[in-house]
């Protein structure tokens, strides 16, 4: 929930900083400005605790910057650099197991796509960064990742130190993750949950599906 509204405040103004979102979010809240169904009006007590919470900051601006809470890691913006093709579309975490790829930023990708004589389209214009695909695999991998396990097994919390074991560019796996919230399952309930499989057992559920999976565990 307080990640949409995030959304809806970094879309109103042109520069904001987390900060001043929190601050604008607060405000809104205690104003009743923000009207909330019958079934989460008594929450708004606890959104406003919530917000007082720096280290729930990294996930508000993470998952804020997005259209929704769940366009964060279920489709990424790509651009498909390939020798025979080249063209944007949506990827998911799940599909970056399937080719080789890179993050640029979106002026970068705005040249390239340029060159390649494609029009960079206005619905990715809001997107900072962007996935740059340069190969399609002939075998897909099965990264996994390695982090503290107490850190994330009781809540969901910014991802930050971590480190994913892949063949590929790790560092590209960690600028897309870095500050997602994530929390750390046993095993996958439902195929739908996006996430990463940890090298040492367990599945860390990651983006707003982190939130939705603690939510059910509790």
């Amino acid at each position: 929930m307080l990640s949409i509204f995030a959304s809806w405040e970094f879309k109103a103004h042109e520069r904001i900083t987390i900060k001043e979102c929190v601050d604008d979010l607060s405000r809104h809240l205690k104003e009743g400005k923000y009207i909330l169904t019958e079934e989460l009006d008594f929450k708004r007590h606890d959104l406003l605790k919530t917000l007082q919470k720096c280290e729930f900051w990294g996930i508000i601006k993470t998952l804020g910057k997005q259209m929704s809470v769940r366009s964060t890691l279920s489709a990424f913006p790509a651009f498909f650099d390939l020798n025979e093709r080249a063209g944007f579309d949506l990827i998911s975490l799940d599909d970056l197991s399937k080719v080789s790829f890179s993050i640029k930023t979106h002026d970068e990708v705005k040249k390239l796509a340029s060159k390649r004589g494609k029009k960079f389209p206005l619905r990715f214009s809001e997107y900072e960064k962007i996935v740059v695909v340069n190969e399609i695999l002939e075998k897909s991998e099965k990264p996994c990742v390695s982090v503290n396990r107490e850190q994330y097994s009781s809540l969901p919390n910014p991802l930050c130190k971590f480190w994913v074991q892949t063949s590929h560019d790790s560092e590209a796996y960690k600028e897309l993750l870095q500050n997602q919230p994530a929390f750390l399952v046993e095993e996958k309930s439902d195929w739908r949950l996006i996430g990463l499989r940890v090298c040492r057992d367990g599945y860390l559920i990651l983006g707003g599906d982190a939130l939705v999976a603690w939510s059910v565990n509790k």
